[in-house]
């Protein structure tokens, strides 16, 4: 993927006419995805339903910023299971309402998989809670095989 900038107004498009991207450019217009690290290590699941709501050039960039997060392994407050828990349901949403975006990103979302796959008992994602997290990235990527 090609590394891109902090999104402009222009990326952002008419953000105001729909209440949740609206709530997402307050919250993200302007800053770097090293910024919003700290807002996720607190709040990754409002930051995450922030960024389903953005539109595609906006979407792009802090997803990649929420992947890099989360293959960093350092989610301070965040317990390890609900991160994966918000990034699978910003997958299962862009999946529903834009699936040509994630295509896009199916280069990131493999890593994010592969890791919580390889990594789910060292980061003590309970199987009986949160599922085999190889079998849920195995059905996944068939998921995305067929968009």
């Amino acid at each position: 993927m090609v590394k891109m900038g902090i999104p402009t107004q222009e990326d952002w498009g008419d953000y105001s006419s729909n209440f949740e991207t609206a709530y997402a450019y307050e919250k993200y217009f302007g800053r770097s995805n090293e910024e919003m690290r700290e807002a996720y290590v607190y709040n990754i699941t409002p930051r995450a339903d922030d960024i389903i709501a953005m539109p595609r050039v906006p979407f792009i960039y802090y997803f990649k910023g929420l992947c890099d997060f989360i293959l960093s392994g350092r989610y301070g407050a965040e317990r390890p299971g609900m991160v994966h828990h918000t990034f699978s349901c910003v997958i299962e949403i862009r999946i529903k309402e834009s699936p040509s975006v994630l295509k896009e990103m199916q280069k990131e979302i493999d890593e994010v998989l592969d890791f919580f796959a390889t990594n789910q008992d060292s980061l003590g994602i309970d199987r009986e809670i949160y599922g085999d997290l190889k079998e849920y990235g195995e059905a996944t990527r068939r998921l995305m095989a067929d968009l």
